[in-house]
């Protein structure tokens, strides 16, 4: 939750951003879209791939998920546990929701990719992300046909075009 801080506090004082090579997560869902004025030099890429909204937390995750990592727990600590998580994830969407609604993007932008195939990580043309409400965006022409060869040696990255599909990501 520290990166929609940070993104409340560029935000607030127009602060501009730069893309070295990548943003990825947190910095594309908080950091990118509440900047000023955002830059992609040729070759950088901002990928979206979900916000709190998205996760699988349900107690009955939550219980299964610690289990895993903590077996000699007792049924008590896990479920104090449990309730903990559940709170601090609830208080974070709320939290997002707010931040979203002062910068005035439409959250959708973090997960708009699922709806069109994205198996992970996603870019946006400008216009997209503009249609979201991100805007004051220097890129290239071409930035949705940027080579994703290097990226997706590490995780999965499409380029998605709104009411286009998945384009090819060589």
């Amino acid at each position: 939750m520290a990166a929609m801080d940070i993104g409340l506090w560029m935000f607030e004082n127009s602060i501009d951003i730069e893309i070295d090579r990548m943003c990825f997560s947190s910095c594309a869902n908080y950091l990118f879209t509440a900047a000023n004025h955002k830059t992609i030099p040729p070759g950088s890429i901002v990928a979206w791939h979900g916000d709190l909204r998205q996760l699988d937390v349900t107690p009955e995750v939550l219980v299964e998920k610690i289990r895993e990592i903590a077996e000699e727990s007792s049924a008590e600590a896990v479920g104090h546990l449990v309730e903990s998580m559940l709170i601090y994830h609830q208080d974070g969407i709320r939290k997002q929701d707010a931040f979203f609604e002062v910068i005035g993007v439409d959250p959708d932008i973090c997960s708009i990719g699922a709806e069109y195939g994205a198996e992970d990580f996603f870019i946006l043309s400008v216009a997209d992300m503009a249609s979201f409400g991100v805007d004051d965006i220097a890129a290239a022409a071409d930035y949705l046909q940027t080579d994703l060869s290097e990226y997706n040696k590490y995780v999965p990255v499409a380029a998605v075009k709104l009411d286009a599909g998945l384009q090819p990501a060589d």
